[in-house]
């Protein structure tokens, strides 16, 4: 019997990997016939009365490294942003400044916005404020934004906002401290970057392009008039460093998952396999979850993509050695859905391999404010809790 599966392995896997998205029914039981060494079987965890749990958890992850900045406020969250430039300044200008013939006439800040969460109509408006206390990105969290100091009046003025960008002046006397300093650490205030807060009348989020070390496209990008008898000419800068804290408390459940971006809700799932036989060939485990799209605020573009991760321990939330290999369940519809397959066959093959669980979190939850809502285990219409389907082929 082993000699003979270890004969069809090879081609059956050959037909399984090109039609591992096909409906399992249609490409299994057409190709194995009633004489054949193996044969498909389906395991629904809805059908198996299989012990399933659900809820959700936070992780105590920072924003430093996000791609995108937020700023704004939505319901009972507030995201606020902080920029720091970096100028690379002609001897000529550094000069200038240093025998204080330098005028800048004028500072400008051009945003293109790359994200929004709220309807568009409604309004937004923020201040900008010149920061007085140093920061860094590592670690930066909402404590850190509470502990920030800055000066409290507004350095913005001549505000143009719409739909696909945000453009502001600012004091050029603030920019002057910065060139100075960047010549002479002495002769000005530092340079701590500036804070951008939403106003109080605003109720939606916009999110726009942070510092990427291998990227510069679509930043935030400071042009600065300078000149010396009426000679005018312009520098241009870019953030080296920036980072965004969300105000606001996470959404708490005991059974639902809710994931949400920027707070790191993320969500545990479990299915009790044990009646899963072990000896048999995963061809495909669909994992399905149900949207509850009333209490689910989705942002642009959409938080369609679901992180799948092993888990070594389901009450420390610790990481296997597999946990750096993901899955991704896609949206479609009202629901997200991905084969966990290669998860499935470690639970049922490999005797050192405990199932604990998996981590569910939003592929994009560094750079969205969307709460996204799954259904869970317990939820009283049945036909919405998680799905795993398992597909596997076992010896007659």
């Amino acid at each position: 019997m082993i000699r003979k599966i270890k004969l069809i392995f090879p081609v059956l896997f050959g037909i399984l990997l090109v039609s591992c998205n096909q409906d399992p029914a249609s490409v299994g039981y057409d190709l194995i016939k009633d004489d054949a060494t193996l044969s498909f079987h389906l395991f629904n965890t809805d059908s198996a009365n299989v012990k399933t749990n659900s809820y959700t958890f936070q992780r105590d992850l920072q924003l430093g490294i996000s791609s995108k900045l937020l700023v704004g406020k939505y319901d009972k969250y507030e995201a606020q942003a902080l920029l720091r430039y970096e100028f690379s300044v002609p001897d000529s200008v550094i000069t200038l400044a240093q025998d204080n013939n330098l005028t800048i006439s004028e500072a400008s800040i051009y945003i293109k916005l790359k994200y929004y969460l709220g309807d568009k109509s409604l309004p937004f408006d923020f201040t900008v404020h010149r920061i007085t206390s140093e920061w860094s990105t590592a670690g930066f969290d909402t404590d850190s934004l509470n502990s920030l100091q800055y000066d409290y009046q507004d350095i913005a003025y001549e505000k143009t906002i719409d739909d696909t960008s945000i453009s502001f002046k600012i004091d050029p006397s603030v920019v002057l401290d910065w060139i100075k300093f960047s010549a002479d650490s002495n002769a000005a205030e530092p340079n701590y970057g500036i804070l951008i807060k939403p106003a109080q009348n605003t109720q939606r989020i916009v999110g726009f392009n942070a510092y990427q070390l291998f990227t510069d496209t679509d930043l935030p990008a400071l042009t600065i008039m300078y000149g010396r008898n009426e000679v005018t000419d312009t520098l241009s800068a870019l953030p080296y460093m920036d980072v965004h804290a969300i105000k606001g408390e996470p959404v708490v459940s005991d059974n639902d998952i809710v994931l949400q971006g920027g707070l790191f809700n993320r969500g545990f799932l479990y299915f009790d396999l044990k009646e899963l036989p072990k000896n048999i060939i995963v061809n495909k485990a669909e994992l399905e979850l149900y949207v509850d799209e009333l209490k689910t605020v989705d942002g642009e573009p959409a938080s369609d993509s679901i992180i799948v991760k092993v888990l070594a321990d389901s009450v420390e939330k610790s990481y296997t050695s597999d946990s750096t290999i993901t899955t991704i369940l896609s949206r479609e519809g009202d629901k997200f859905k991905g084969d966990i397959a290669w998860i499935v066959q470690k639970w049922v093959s490999d005797t050192s391999y405990v199932n604990n669980g998996l981590e569910l979190y939003l592929a994009d939850e560094k750079e969205s404010l969307a709460t996204i809502w799954i259904y869970g285990a317990r939820s009283v219409n049945e036909g919405n809790r998680p799905k795993l389907k398992i597909t596997y082929l076992k010896s007659r």
